[in-house]
C-alpha cells in the first residue's frame, strides 16, 4: 500500500440521512407530480373510460395516494422528533389539513352543485333541498369523514354521477395516520425502531391477508392496514436514514422491485417500500430551490379541489375529449383555484402555526434518533 492510499481518506458512506435535507428538498414538487396523477386517474373515470386496476392501472391509480401517505409518515416524523410537543403537533396538522378541506365543501355546495343544475336547466335552488341539501352536504362532512359524496344527488347524467369529490375519502384516513403517530410517539415508542417495525410488519400482514382472500374483507381492515403501512413505511425511513444507503444501485433496485411488484395482485405486497423510498430519493436529489415549491405549494389544493372541477368540465361538455386530453384541460382550470387557495386560504392559515399554545405533552425521555438543529420535517 502506498503512503497516498494510506494517507487517502475514507469516502463518506451515502444514506438517506446525507441524501436529503429536511430543510431544502422537492417534496412538495412530489406532491405535486402524485396530486397531478391522480387527476390524470380520475379522467379516465370521470369521463366514463375507467381503466382496470391491474398492472398499469394500480401504478396510476394507487401509487399516487400511496405515495402521498408515504411522504407524510416520512416528514410528520421528522416533525415529532424536531418538536415533541402534542398540542403543536395537532394544531399544525388541522391547520394544514381542515381549511382547504372545508373551502372545498362550500365551494362543491354553494357553487358547484348549484351550477351543475343550472347547465342542466333544472332548477338549481334544488341543490338546497331534500336529504342530501347543500347544507347537510357541509355539516355531515366537516369532520374530514365524507359520509355521502352527492349534493341533492348532483351531479347528474354524467358517466360517474352523485358524487362530487372522489379524492376526499383519504383525509380521515390521513388524519388517522396523524393520530395513530402522536399517540406512539407521545407514550415514547416512536423512538424504538423495531417496535415500530413490528407495527408496519402487522400492517403489512393483514393488508395481504385480506389482498389474498385469507381472512374475511373488512373495509376498515383493508383500508387501515393499506394506507397504514405506506404511512409507516415512511416512517421507517425516516427512522432509519442513518442505515438505508442512498446510493444509485439502490434506487435502481428499488425501481426494478417496483416493475416486478405490479404484477401481483397487490403490487404493495413486495412494492410500497420502494414505491416509499423513491419518492423520498427522488425529492432529496432534486437540489434547485426553484423546484422545492416552499413558497408556492398548491399540491394539496390540486388535489382537494380537482374532482368537483372535473365533474363541472364534464358537465359543461368537455367529457367526449380524449381521457390525457382532458387531464390536461382539467389541470389547467384547477391550477388557478389551488394557486388561490394557497395564497388566500393555506398560507394564512399555516401561519398561525407560530401561535403559542400550552404544552399538552412531550415525547418521554431523551430521542434516541437525533434531529440536528438545523433539520425541520414540518409539512
Amino acid at each position: 500500500m502506498t503512503d497516498r492510499q494510506q494517507h487517502r481518506p475514507a469516502k463518506a458512506a451515502v444514506t438517506l440521512e446525507s441524501h436529503i435535507d429536511l430543510r431544502d428538498n422537492a417534496l412538495n414538487l412530489m406532491r405535486l407530480v402524485l396530486a397531478s396523477s391522480v387527476i390524470v386517474w380520475h379522467s379516465f373515470t370521470v369521463t366514463g373510460h375507467p381503466l382496470a386496476n391491474t398492472h398499469f392501472g394500480q401504478l396510476l391509480g394507487d401509487m399516487p395516494v400511496d405515495g402521498f401517505f408515504a411522504i407524510s409518515g416520512f416528514l410528520l416524523c421528522a416533525s415529532w422528533f424536531r418538536k415533541p410537543k402534542l398540542g403543536s403537533f395537532a394544531r399544525n396538522r388541522v391547520l394544514r389539513l381542515v381549511p382547504a378541506y372545508w373551502t372545498s365543501l362550500l365551494l362543491t355546495a354553494l357553487i358547484a352543485a348549484p351550477v351543475s343544475l343550472a347547465l342542466q336547466s333544472h332548477d338549481a335552488g334544488a341543490a338546497f333541498t331534500g336529504p342530501h341539501s347543500a347544507l347537510h352536504y357541509l355539516i355531515s362532512n366537516a369532520a374530514l369523514q365524507v359520509n355521502f359524496y352527492d349534493v341533492s344527488s348532483t351531479p347528474l347524467d354524467v358517466p360517474y354521477p352523485s358524487v362530487w369529490n372522489g379524492s376526499a375519502w383519504t383525509l380521515i384516513w390521513e388524519a388517522y395516520a396523524y393520530i395513530g403517530l402522536a399517540a406512539v410517539a407521545f407514550v415514547g415508542l416512536l423512538r424504538r425502531r423495531g417496535v415500530m417495525v413490528l407495527f408496519a410488519l402487522v400492517a403489512w400482514g393483514f393488508m395481504t391477508a385480506t389482498d389474498y382472500e385469507l381472512i374475511r374483507r373488512n373495509f376498515y381492515i383493508a383500508r387501515g392496514s393499506r394506507l397504514g403501512f405506506m404511512f409507516l413505511c415512511g416512517v421507517l425511513l425516516y427512522l432509519y436514514r442513518d442505515r438505508i444507503s442512498g446510493r444509485r444501485r439502490v434506487v435502481a433496485g428499488a425501481g426494478i422491485l417496483l416493475l416486478a411488484s405490479v404484477a401481483l395482485k397487490d403490487y404493495r405486497v413486495l412494492g410500497a417500500i420502494a414505491v416509499a423510498y423513491l419518492v423520498i430519493w427522488i425529492g432529496g436529489a432534486i437540489r434547485n430551490p426553484r423546484w422545492q415549491l416552499k413558497r408556492v405549494d398548491i399540491s394539496y389544493g390540486m388535489y382537494i379541489y380537482a374532482f368537483p372541477i372535473q365533474q363541472i368540465l364534464v358537465l359543461a361538455g368537455l367529457g367526449s375529449l380524449p381521457p390525457l386530453v382532458f387531464a390536461v384541460v382539467a389541470a389547467a382550470a384547477i391550477a388557478p383555484v389551488a394557486t388561490a387557495s394557497w395564497f388566500v386560504i393555506e398560507r394564512p392559515a399555516l401561519r398561525l402555526k407560530a401561535a403559542r399554545l400550552p404544552n399538552l405533552g412531550r415525547g418521554r425521555s431523551r430521542q434516541r434518533v437525533v434531529v440536528p438543529a438545523h433539520q425541520s420535517g414540518d409539512t
